[in-house]
């Protein structure tokens, strides 16, 4: 009968070079590591715009990307991108444009919740109408809960302050918390259906006082004007310059 050629049986656990067992693994985990790294500083580095429909979000976003305004129309679509913001130096920031509609509001909270600062921006020529939906929103963001409980920066553009009879920040903001007043006692309450307590904190919190984001300690608030078209954007450029 012909010979069967003997196999050579597997080399034992032993035979393997422990160094070279540590270098693949190392060569393997280190890109994941970087990727990880990388993910969580553009994650550091966002910026959601948000805010009325017309106020304005996406002329400031289209100026801050391309340094120019381009016309734009009511979306229905968040827009985002990395990039260095016009008239800034340094690093990309990430920069997301949520349309103002009430049927994005999901959205604009998944944005909002792991983002490093915030930017609301309104109408300054339409402040009685654009004051009672910022309010509503504003609402919304601020008691979110991974908004609540970080210390996010937070600036409420008053747009189009080029434009004649455009309400000044003061006059936005006393606009704006009065309005929170009246969304907070509309929407808040200290039960459930179920009857029990409800802890509430940040802008819902209702401690008998009228409402002032003076009394936010959660937020820093801060109202300034602003203007796409001129532009005039020196306030933008300050928040973002917080990012680092």
């Amino acid at each position: 009968m012909p010979t069967v050629p003997s196999i050579p049986a597997p080399p034992s656990s032993a035979a393997y070079d422990p160094t070279l067992l540590l270098t693949v693994i190392l060569s393997l985990l280190i890109p994941v590591l970087y990727l990880f790294r990388s993910s969580k500083k553009s994650s550091s580095r966002k910026l959601v715009i948000f805010g009325p429909v017309g106020g304005g979000k996406s002329a400031i976003y289209h100026r801050l990307r391309f340094g120019r305004v381009v016309p734009t129309v009511s979306s229905m679509t968040v827009t985002s991108a990395t990039f260095v913001p016009n008239g800034l130096e340094g690093k990309p920031m990430h920069i997301v444009d949520v349309p103002g509609s009430g049927r994005l509001r999901a959205q604009l909270l998944e944005q909002v919740s792991d983002a490093s600062a915030l930017l609301c921006v309104l109408d300054g020529t339409q402040l009685s109408a654009q004051a009672r939906e910022a309010a509503g929103i504003l609402f919304e963001v601020l008691s979110h809960e991974p908004v609540a409980r970080r210390k996010l920066p937070l600036l409420v553009a008053v747009n189009k302050v080029d434009s004649p009879g455009a309400a000044t920040p003061t006059a936005a903001r006393k606009a704006i918390e009065q309005e929170v007043q009246r969304v907070r006692l509309a929407r808040t309450t200290l039960s459930d259906t179920s009857g029990r307590d409800k802890k509430l904190s940040g802008i819902a919190e209702d401690d008998g006082r009228p409402f002032s984001f003076d009394h936010l300690e959660t937020n820093t608030v801060v109202f300034a004007a602003i203007s796409a078209t001129k532009p005039e954007l020196s306030a933008v450029h300050s928040l973002l310059k917080r990012l680092g």
